[in-house]
């Protein structure tokens, strides 16, 4: 049943175009991928395999690196230098991508694919997925944001952009991404070992989990997840494709806005990032002309940090709710850590 299982020969038969493809001076002079290609498992896990994890903590040298370990563990084929060669060099590229946003930048899309790994560790979880699921989720965090203007849909949509233009007015910057990603993935050879019909079921499950991140479409997801689990699926991912869609849209959606739950001063630091980054976004509308569809900002920092709160009570929590029906254990964590935060937040203000 397990459709993954190397081609033969054919593996070594890639092996020269795999090299070739490499930017190899990339890691070669980066000591920190020294360091981290000999990871184990069991070490990678008690490593980066906690919501605990700082991505303020390292270089983006070191989460360059680091993701790429973590795609590597979950990466269906044999994880040797090869392997370590060529995601690492899809992940430097995807990095070039990012633009240096306070908020939307590579930074945090290292922290919500350290979000997913995280999640994968839970059995609750990695036992309703197949093979090939944990690297679509991984990718899908990491090129999420890409190329991420620092504008929204909206913005967009009433500054008619050209980016409307090429990509509609629906989810327009999701679709700005997921075509980004596809290019990359398509010059990248990290999925020539999967067989043609895999490998257009990784692009076209990453292009949905990426559209599912628009928030405009956030309450509509919920309710097409809540219908379809309150309609007796019994959660039985194998018997509905698109309900397993859902779920995987879920995990994602969740990871995305992770930053709420982590630790106090990581979730503040973010926080504050998001309201820098709407900050410009009000001074662009201005400037452009356009009522601005944002509250004019607010220059102390924890009144700030309150938006942040009602932000997580609205968006985040019924998302926590929904996953604590579908995996308990899963949303534990998350849930543990929200609610300290909103606790102290709100006795702070």
């Amino acid at each position: 049943a397990n459709s993954l299982s190397l081609l033969g020969n054919r593996e070594y038969t890639l092996q020269d175009e795999l090299i070739n493809s490499c930017d190899n001076s990339v890691l070669l002079n980066n000591s920190a991928f020294h360091i981290e290609m000999g990871m184990t498992p069991e070490r990678l896990r008690t490593h980066a395999g906690l919501l605990s994890f700082s991505p303020f903590d390292r270089s983006e040298d070191e989460l360059q690196t680091l993701v790429a370990a973590m795609l590597v563990n979950v990466y269906p084929f044999a994880s040797d230098i090869n392997s370590y060669l060529v995601i690492n060099n899809l992940v430097d590229k995807v990095r070039r991508l990012y633009e240096e946003n306070p908020y939307h930048c590579f930074r945090h899309a290292c922290d919500v694919t350290q979000a997913m790994y995280t999640l994968l560790q839970n059995e609750n979880v990695s036992s309703r997925l197949d093979p090939l699921d944990p690297l679509i989720l991984l990718l899908t965090c990491l090129v999420h944001d890409v190329g991420h203007t620092g504008f929204s849909n909206n913005v967009l949509r009433r500054s008619n952009d050209e980016m409307v233009k090429r990509f509609g007015s629906e989810s327009t910057l999701e679709r700005y991404h997921v075509s980004l990603a596809k290019e990359v993935l398509t010059e990248s050879p990290v999925l020539l070992y999967l067989p043609t019909s895999e490998r257009k079921r990784v692009m076209n499950t990453m292009e949905e989990l990426v559209l599912f991140t628009d928030m405009e479409t956030h309450y509509a997801f919920l309710e097409e997840l809540k219908l379809a689990h309150n309609n007796g699926e019994n959660f039985d991912l194998n018997q509905n494709a698109r309900y397993k869609l859902l779920f995987l849209g879920l995990l994602v959606k969740i990871c995305d806005v992770s930053n709420v739950a982590r630790p106090q001063n990581d979730a503040e630091a973010w926080s504050l990032r998001c309201a820098d980054e709407m900050a410009d976004l009000y001074k662009t509308s201005q400037a452009l002309g356009l009522e601005p569809s944002l509250p004019q900002p607010v220059p102390s920092e924890r009144k700030r940090l309150i938006g942040t709160v009602h932000f997580a009570l609205k968006f985040v929590t019924p998302m926590y709710e929904m996953l604590e029906t579908l995996c308990p254990s899963a949303a534990e964590t998350f849930a543990k850590g929200l609610e300290m935060n909103i606790k102290n937040w709100q006795r702070e203000n």
